[in-house]
This record gives structure tokens, C-alpha cells and sequence, in this order.
């Protein structure tokens, strides 16, 4: 025995599913968010601010007054010693490393709704506190 009416209230619900489905892949598309600074041109920032030499408060004075956007920058205190990963060691720096110091503008940018990515920033510094270089890279985060 066939009830009338049934069939339509199937297909309503079938319709009703493929609309939620077709709203949550064009709500993932719209979270993803272009990035608002990049690499390079926050290295850009360093380099023409803070250059090798710079005293850790200049250091720590430059990232404080640091304004890009919306974004925001924080750091870490200082350390003593080598940052724990290799990751973390500037290029060509031929001195020891007695400090550094960990800095990060957050949510930079997001390629996917349960990601953002972050630059994080590693400034190493000698015995007299002085910058002898740093390490820049881009990392993701899952949320």
C-alpha cells in the first residue's frame, strides 16, 4: 500500500541535507583568509629596524611597538642558551649564542577553517646581549 505524500516529504528532506552540505563547503571556502603579511616582508621589517648589533631591549622595543593590521605580535622572555631546535639557529653565525628571544605575530593567515598559520621569529643573541642574527619561519597551527 502506497501513502500519498511520503515521497515528498523524502525528497524535502533529501533537498534539505544537499542544502546543508552545499552551505558547509561554501561556509569552508569563505573561513580561509589571504594572508595579511608574509615572510619576506615582515624580514623586510627587521632588517631595515633592527639590524645585527642591536641591543636585546632594541630588540624587544621593535616587536612591542610592531602594528601590522589587526594582527596581533607577542614574545617570550629571554633565554639563556641555544634555542632547542636547529630550526631555530640563523644562518652563517659564526659566534656563540648565549640568548634568544621568541617572538610571533599570530593568525597571519588561513588556507582552512581549522587552520590558521603564525610567523615565529628567533633572535639570538651573544654574551653582551647584542643580536647576532635570527630565524623567520611560517607554521601552521590546527585549531
Amino acid at each position: 500500500m502506497r501513502i500519498r505524500g511520503s515521497n515528498h516529504k523524502l525528497n524535502g528532506m533529501f533537498m534539505g541535507i544537499i542544502g546543508l552540505v552545499i552551505l558547509s563547503i561554501i561556509g569552508c571556502w569563505s573561513s580561509t583568509m589571504p594572508a595579511k603579511v608574509t615572510v619576506p616582508e615582515v624580514k623586510s621589517m627587521i632588517d631595515e629596524n633592527i639590524p645585527i648589533g642591536s641591543t636585546r631591549t632594541a630588540v624587544t622595543d621593535f616587536i612591542e611597538s610592531l602594528k601590522i593590521d589587526d594582527l596581533k605580535v607577542v614574545h617570550d622572555d629571554y633565554y639563556e642558551g641555544m634555542p632547542p631546535s636547529s630550526d631555530d639557529l640563523p644562518n652563517n653565525i659564526n659566534a656563540d649564542i648565549a640568548g634568544y628571544l621568541v617572538a610571533a605575530i599570530l593568525k597571519v593567515e588561513s588556507d582552512r577553517p581549522d587552520a590558521t598559520y603564525n610567523i615565529r621569529i628567533v633572535f639570538c643573541f651573544d654574551n653582551s646581549e647584542r643580536l647576532l642574527g635570527y630565524a623567520i619561519s611560517k607554521r601552521g597551527q590546527v585549531l
